[in-house]
């Protein structure tokens, strides 16, 4: 996996790292085909899936024109990475979804024993919040900007013309989607706000597809009404972490971005019904995808700038063209 800028139209402009998009698409192809075999195992069908390819393909070819004609290279990049969003955020859905079939006991006794070993008192901290109307409606609105804060960061990266942080933001977010959803299927949990008992939250909208796909009486389900069905760990707590990281060095755009995540860090006990430990748990996958990724990425420079010094090596070895013999003048 490596990152490579092409030709652009405009100075400065880098096209989308194209040798590491076609190894994403199989990335894709390969987890697509899981869930697809998993499906057919589980006696799950997804409707209006066909939605979702639309979209993708709609997206690969705006990318493909806007590249290739050279029209517009940011342009370009936000297609790939949009599409490449599109289709992970569907594939990596229904994998959650096959992961809470394999019904492994429930975790939530041990979670709430773990975030009572740190001191965090879930259930103070939700009354904290509900009993203060705009501090939960400013951890709502932060809670609920994370699809908003992905749409934006894929057109900043692609406008600011930062075509690596786009894909370096997607490959951890890939890797950690994959760790999350191996994880809740080894350790479910039906999340803090049902532990407790708390029948005043109106964010357990995920619970009834839960409960539904570990009994086995959900079947079909349609994409408009999937829902983010993991507790541990939390993978708003991954992009939280993601995001920021993307972002540094940007300057006073980096700030805005630290304070929103640091906002939606507090929201997500309350609106993602989530322990402490779930957090916990999220921050450290998204640092080892990070590890992760950047390791691949070096390693996948170091073999192709070794493969330049042997092309430079062999060129330099070749013997020197003979000299062109001029003819002699005539008189």
């Amino acid at each position: 996996m490596t990152t490579q800028s092409a030709t652009s139209t405009t100075p400065g402009e880098s096209a989308p790292t194209r040798r590491r998009l076609p190894v994403a698409w199989v990335a894709l192809i390969v987890f697509g085909s899981i869930d697809l075999l998993w499906c057919r195992y589980a006696g799950l069908t997804f409707l209006n899936l066909d939605r979702i390819l639309v979209a993708t393909v709609l997206m690969i070819v705006v990318g493909r024109v806007y590249g290739a004609a050279g029209r517009s290279v940011r342009l370009a990049n936000m297609a790939h990475y949009a599409g490449l969003w599109i289709a992970l955020t569907a594939i990596g859905a229904i994998l959650t979804y096959l992961a809470a079939t394999v019904r492994f006991p429930m975790r939530d006794a041990e979670l709430a024993a773990f975030d009572g070993w740190l001191h965090f008192d879930w259930v103070a901290w939700f009354h904290f919040v509900a009993a203060r109307p705009v501090i939960s409606l400013i951890l709502g609105l932060a809670y609920s900007s994370l699809f908003v804060q992905v749409l934006a960061t894929i057109f900043y990266l692609s406008h600011t013309h930062k075509p690596q942080r786009n894909e370096e933001l997607w490959w951890t977010a890939a890797v950690a989607l994959v760790a999350t959803a191996v994880l809740s299927a080894a350790f479910p949990a039906a999340g803090a706000g049902e532990y407790y008992a708390t029948s005043d939250l109106p964010h357990l909208t995920y619970l009834p597809h839960l409960m539904a796909l570990r009994d086995g009486t959900l079947v079909q389900i349609a994409l408009e009404n999937m829902q983010g069905i993991i507790t541990f760990p939390s993978y708003h707590t991954v992009l939280a972490v993601l995001l920021v990281y993307v972002y540094r060095g940007q300057g006073r755009i980096f700030l805005g971005v630290v304070i929103l995540n640091i906002l939606m860090l507090l929201s997500i006990p309350v609106y993602g019904s989530h322990y402490f430990g779930d957090m916990l748990a999220g921050a450290l996958i998204a640092l080892l995808s990070i590890c992760l990724v950047r390791a691949a990425t070096a390693r996948s420079s170091s073999a192709q700038c070794s493969e330049s010094s042997r092309r430079i090596e062999r060129a330099d070895a070749l013997p020197p063209p003979l000299p062109i013999k001029q003819a002699a003048p005539t008189n």
